[in-house]
């Protein structure tokens, strides 16, 4: 999407990397440069490899070579390779910056074949021409290249030592250079053994005192890795933009000043362009005034470097709407802010997926309730039964004594006072079903009483407790307040409970405790039972959907898995507590701002 800068190439390297500027001052170099020389920044002016772009600045020309011997921070021999490639002034011709890359090749040193074959593999050709272009010194990369031994052309005509379509390729710089002028040229050529090799060579022309050309140096040095590395970039290149056209995403890259440099054809395509009349557009162009305007405070916050990501429902012309969400993704080169990425996905499936998946998790609590409230019916039929039939045989025996007049007012109050208590009991048993039963995903979160809630969930669910012979046992610190949906809650409590009857119903010992506590900026219920855990096998399982320890029909297990659901949709959580001797669940949820203020 955008040339990486130089610096940062030079960062990603394992090649040490040092640039020096003829005045001998060391511009730049990477960590790696410090790392192979063992040297601290301060020894870098010393450094034996800066001889290598001495040679450089002196003949304006790349220079290959070797320093055996330097020894790194560890005290140990090291070997290295050193290319030193110059810049050169357009003007003056002469080198003003010298472009340094080294690598550790000791173990290649250590390794005579394998030296062999990297001496042989120098990238440079080397030879200096006499003004009659017959050859004065050649390298030995020459005779890797045309079969040819270097020490054995020395005054020999250049056009028979490369061969004439060679020699040919490059004449005209060779007689630029005869002239004075100095020329830099790329080729393409062909070796003895027919191999393709690319080429930049440098033709220096070499002045004597009197400022009269005596010679030529001639350098060609082997560009045939770069360039393949160039077109493997550039194929890499299309290849990233063919993956990036064909996400389902839009995807632009905007500048500072919220223009476009470029984009994939899906971004391009909204706006209905190509890619390439996209670019120079600003952001609000292209969003237009009043998508732009709600969109500036995220415009603002990716140029501070933070990041952003919103939603938005945008209209389309066939006039349905689609869901997306927008990331700015913030650009740095150098610590500063360059530009920033848009990246638009469509989440509308996933918006109808999640929709679809909160009806059925509705659906499925509501069943969950019905099946709760079914287990728990004959206990609430007794809980009403019982005192509706004292209130009917007490409501009988006031008739009666009416009738007979043998009703004083000490026994119609005592009478009155049994129907009262009676009916409040009723009224809670009641009032409990009622607030268990009703849908409660619209309501919202309240501050409420923690007592109160456990108190209404076990008016549905302590008199099964007492026909099971099972032991309550409460331990709930008062005033709490809870900022929960407390019909919700009710029903992770009394499904926590439900299962702690089931499972210690069987129990020589069976008690069930309820502790309510504050702790920190949180509530906790722990529901704790005569149990002693869960098995090993079950604990990591526990609170998956479907999963259940219970006989075939007695449970979809799903109690646990829409319990956490629960109570992590009211900014809580839900754990078993494995460090309890016996079966402990704990619920914590937020405490509400008035309990925050006392703790």
């Amino acid at each position: 999407m955008r040339s990486v800068s130089f610096q940062a190439l030079f960062e990603s390297m394992t090649e040490g990397v040092i640039v020096q500027h003829s005045s001998g001052q060391i511009t730049y170099f990477n960590r790696a440069a410090l790392r192979i020389l063992g040297v601290e920044e301060a020894e870098l002016g010393s450094t034996s490899v800066l001889q290598i772009a001495s040679m450089a600045f002196r003949t304006a020309t790349s220079h290959v070579d070797q320093i055996v011997g330097h020894t790194s921070a560890q005290g140990r021999p090291v070997c290295l390779s050193v290319t030193a490639v110059p810049t050169l002034d357009e003007n003056s011709h002469s080198a003003w910056h010298v472009l340094l890359t080294f690598r550790d090749i000791t173990e290649a040193y250590r390794n005579e074949r394998f030296l062999n074959v990297t001496l042989n593999a120098l990238p440079s050709l080397i030879a200096y021409l006499d003004l009659d272009l017959n050859v004065q010194y050649m390298n030995s990369a020459f005779e890797d290249w045309f079969q040819i031994k270097p020490e054995s052309w020395k005054g020999k005509s250049s056009r028979e030592a490369t061969g004439a379509k060679s020699f040919e390729a490059i004449l005209p710089q060779l007689e630029k250079a005869r002239a004075g002028e100095g020329s830099v040229v790329e080729r393409t050529v062909r070796t003895e053994q027919n191999e393709e090799r690319f080429l930049r060579i440098h033709a220096t022309p070499d002045f004597c005192s009197e400022g009269h050309v005596r010679g030529i140096y001639l350098i060609a040095h082997d560009r045939t890795h770069q360039t393949h590395l160039d077109r493997e970039m550039r194929r890499k290149e299309l290849e990233l933009a063919r993956i990036l056209n064909s996400v389902p995403a839009l995807i632009g890259y905007f500048d500072q000043n919220q223009v476009n440099l470029n984009s994939n054809l899906a971004y391009a395509s909204f706006f209905k362009m190509d890619s390439d009349a996209l670019k120079g557009r600003t952001l609000r162009e292209l969003q237009g005034p009043e998508l732009y305007e709600k969109n500036r405070p995220f415009v603002e916050g990716v140029l501070q470097g933070e990041p952003q990501n919103f939603e938005r429902t945008l209209p389309m012309a066939d006039g349905k709407t689609k869901h997306v969400l927008a990331n700015y993704i913030p650009d740095f080169v150098d610590g500063r802010v360059t530009g920033f990425f848009i990246v638009v996905t469509d989440i509308s499936l996933m918006k109808n997926l999640e929709l679809d998946r909160r009806e059925m998790e509705a659906k499925v609590i509501s069943s969950s309730k019905m099946a709760l409230l079914g287990e728990m019916a004959t206990g609430v039929a007794h809980e009403v039964n019982n005192p509706l039939a004292i209130i009917g045989g007490t409501a009988s025996f006031l008739k009666e004594a009416l009738k007979s007049k043998r009703l004083d007012d000490e026994k119609l109050a005592t009478k009155l006072d049994s129907i009262e208590r009676n009916v409040s009991r009723i009224a809670k048993v009641i009032r409990g079903l009622r607030v268990f039963a009703k849908d409660a995903e619209l309501d919202p979160k309240e501050n409420v009483s923690a007592n109160q809630v456990v108190q209404e969930t076990l008016g549905l669910c302590q008199k099964k407790m007492v026909h099971k012979g099972i032991e309550l046992q409460l331990n709930l610190e008062p005033d709490l307040r809870a900022n929960c949906n407390s019909t919700q809650i009710s029903h992770v409590l009394l499904n926590l409970l439900n299962n702690s009857m089931d499972a210690v119903s069987e129990l020589d010992t069976k008690w069930i405790r309820i502790e309510a506590m504050s702790e920190k900026q949180s509530i906790i219920f722990k529901v704790i039972d005569s149990g002693t855990g869960i098995p090993a096998a079950n604990v990591e399982k526990i609170m998956l959907p479907f999963f259940t320890t219970k006989p075939t029909g007695q449970g979809m297990g799903l109690g646990l898995s829409i319990s956490k659901g629960i109570a992590e949709s009211n900014g809580g959580s839900l754990a078993l507590d494995r460090a309890s001797q016996n079966t402990c669940f704990v619920l914590s949820l937020p405490a509400a701002e008035s309990k925050l203020a006392s703790v």
